[in-house]
């Protein structure tokens, strides 16, 4: 009986031990290797929203995977470097906006190459949406939006050089302060004039000295779209550079403003894959969902943003088609930035852009 028993145990040790050595082999914890569900960063409020009706929710009832969102701020970058110091991968996909930060989360290890081999339906993206480090889901445009109680008809700003000119339009601002300050950079460059061609590699001097001229009026630099609403719904500001999606949400739920498409620009948001994930297969079949066009529309429904794939337009209201970036009443007015003159250099020089961002900010 004692013999019995103590083969038992050697066994089940035995066992103990391979586990054990599975978890270490595929970079994750203990408690990570029971896990069954994905876990998505978002940027929470309509955002999430979105992205839990047309994509989560969904694909859970497809294929029986729950995804759970979780909000995150600013530091995004620094999460994804703890979480590979410990081997503690809490997220399994990034909501990522800046190929610029993607890029450089990629070089630092902190993203997965897509597997294109499960990801197979990218044919019909707009171009620069299939990277090896992710794959686009929408639009986001970057524009001026105006209360229009404090600036009434014949009175409204109309681009960038308006929102600097704090004299001839007075009142609080909002800009965002969530990372990518190349945006706001850019848009004080083209309110002094410089064409799309002309913003990089960025005149720093010149640049923060037009910032200057509106910092004290900025009163909310917004880290969240939630925020940016809630602002906009408050009256909170009279301006602000927006997100074209935050903006129609704004609107949907009753915010005053309107939005001027001169001079707005986009970048494509893309869904990124953690490094080490125990959870990869899974979340490359989410990216996957991710790009059907039937979803897409749900998701710009609901959040404003364009779909990635422009078939996406097709299942959308008449009257919704023409509050896209890409419609044809507004794509001769926007631009997207990664094809502008020079934009490898946002790429290549984001933690230079960043470093004095931060030190502008902080004063």
């Amino acid at each position: 009986m004692k013999g019995k028993l103590l083969r038992v145990l050697l066994v089940n040790a035995s066992i103990g031990l391979c586990v054990l050595s599975l978890i270490a082999w595929v970079n994750v914890t203990p408690a990570q290797a029971g896990r069954d569900h994905l876990v998505v960063q978002t940027w929470g409020g309509k955002l999430a929203e979105a992205q839990e009706k047309a994509f989560f929710k969904p694909f859970t009832e497809m294929t029986g995977i729950k995804v759970i969102g979780v909000e995150a701020g600013t530091s995004v970058g620094g999460k994804l470097a703890a979480m590979q110091r410990s081997k503690n991968i809490e997220w399994d996909i990034i909501t990522a906006d800046y190929e610029s930060y993607n890029t450089k989360y990629y070089n630092k290890g902190f993203l997965e190459e897509v597997d294109y081999s499960v990801v197979t339906n990218t044919g019909d993206l707009v171009p620069g949406s299939k990277k090896v480090w992710g794959v686009a889901q929408y639009l986001e445009g970057i524009c001026l939006v105006y209360n229009t109680k404090a600036f009434p008809e014949g009175k409204q700003p109309k681009s960038y050089k308006d929102f600097f000119d704090v004299k001839n339009f007075p009142g609080p601002r909002a800009m965002h302060n969530w990372g990518g300050p190349t945006d706001n950079l850019s848009i004080a460059l083209m309110a002094d004039g410089k064409t799309r061609d002309e913003l990089l590699p960025v005149d720093f001097k010149r640049a923060f000295e037009i910032m200057n001229r509106v910092k004290p009026h900025v009163k909310v630099w917004y880290t969240s779209g939630a925020q940016l609403v809630q602002a906009l719904l408050d009256e909170e500001v009279v301006m602000a550079i927006s997100t074209d999606g935050r903006a129609k949400s704004a609107i949907s739920m009753g915010a005053p403003i309107n939005i001027v498409w001169n001079q707005s620009f986009y970048y494509l948001g893309y869904n990124c894959v953690v490094k080490n994930t125990p959870m990869k297969e899974a979340a490359m079949k989410l990216l996957k969902f991710c790009n059907r066009p039937e979803q897409q529309a749900i998701f710009t429904q609901i959040i404003g943003y364009t779909g990635a794939n422009p078939k996406a337009v097709q299942y959308l209201p008449a009257e919704l088609q023409k509050a896209q970036s890409t419609h044809p009443d507004n794509i001769d007015k926007v631009f997207n930035f990664m094809t502008i003159k020079n934009a490898q250099w946002s790429v290549e020089n984001v933690e230079t852009v960043d470093e004095k961002w931060n030190s502008w900010i902080a004063r």
